[in-house]
């Protein structure tokens, strides 16, 4: 693995605590160390008190106020070494918003739910693999006239399912 040859730790925070532990139980047989946390307020507490390389972040929790982006912007400012990818179950229209929302709050990677866990896999050996983002203001800008999204690396042209403008 990566991370000066020590056991990579990984916290997975997602509401549906099932998933949590399927996803845990993949990523410990891959020799991962694995924590779980349901909801945004615990996943806080656990990085106060527990060094995390990465965390894999849904975006909505069903019973809290806080939602994934508040748990991002935290970890981005108070662990920025910590990587973070982001997930959600959201439809296409949402979800592209979430996937830009979640880049420009410092995220390295994001991908959509359900995902077959060797996906997952491939993205947190590509994001250990590289250093850490920091979050950029103002780093993408949407055209509702010409349906584009502007932002690193250029324009990203929206399709019409994506551009109710």
């Amino acid at each position: 693995m990566v991370m000066n040859s020590s056991v990579v730790s990984i916290l997975v925070v997602d509401d549906e605590l099932s998933f949590c532990e399927v996803l845990k139980i993949g990523l410990q047989d891959e020799g991962y160390r694995c924590n779980i946390s349901d909801g945004g307020a615990k996943a806080i507490k656990l990085l106060r008190e527990e060094k995390f390389d990465l965390v894999v972040l849904d975006i909505r929790f069903v019973s809290e106020s806080i939602d994934g982006f508040d748990v991002l912007k935290f970890i981005k400012k108070e662990y920025p070494k910590t990587k973070v990818i982001m997930m959600t179950a959201f439809s296409s229209e949402e979800g592209i918003w979430n996937e830009i929302n979640a880049k420009k709050f410092g995220a390295e990677d994001f991908i959509r739910k359900p995902f077959a866990l060797e996906m997952l896999l491939r993205d947190i050996k590509q994001v250990l693999e590289n250093p850490p983002t920091i979050p950029k203001r103002e780093e993408v800008s949407v055209s509702t006239n010409s349906a584009t999204v502007v932002g690193e690396p250029g324009p990203i042209a929206l399709i019409d399912a994506e551009h109710p403008l």
